[in-house]
């Protein structure tokens, strides 16, 4: 019988706002929804109005890693694999930050090409402008 004993298994809780930093790796674990509802009785009177507020699993971008690049509470904004920005609500979305490993792991797995290779064409850009800088002092 083989084991295989290299695995650990981590868990992740969800994140406390304060303790955010740049280059953590969140994901969004819950949304809430404000729903409006009517009861059947109401006429034209306000009384029978409610706000419900329902907190569900976002099933569309469940577990998508994002990379924290500035906190400003109660948002964060953070951006994507594929480089697209997006600003979190902490009042209507609860947040989990992964392992450093593990979410530096994921973060760059999910990562398109193109993406990748946008990145390495900018430091290679970035290198060959300091070589010429340094050439023409």
């Amino acid at each position: 019988m083989s084991t295989n004993q290299d695995i650990t298994i981590k868990a992740i809780r969800a994140a406390v706002p304060e303790d955010l930093r740049r280059g953590d790796v969140i994901v969004v674990t819950h949304e809430q929804f404000q729903v409006l509802r009517v009861g059947c009785d109401a006429g034209y009177g306000e009384k029978d109005l409610r706000v419900d507020r329902v907190t569900c699993i976002p099933s569309w971008d469940a577990g998508r890693p994002m990379k924290v690049r500035a906190v400003c509470l109660p948002f964060v904004y953070a951006v994507t694999p594929e480089r697209e920005g997006e600003a979190i609500d902490l009042r209507l979305q609860t947040i989990a930050r992964l392992p450093r490993k593990a979410g530096r792991a994921v973060f760059d797995a999910m990562t398109p090409l193109w993406v990748r290779e946008q990145k390495r064409a900018q430091k290679t850009a970035k290198k060959a402008q300091k070589k010429q800088d340094e050439k023409n002092k």
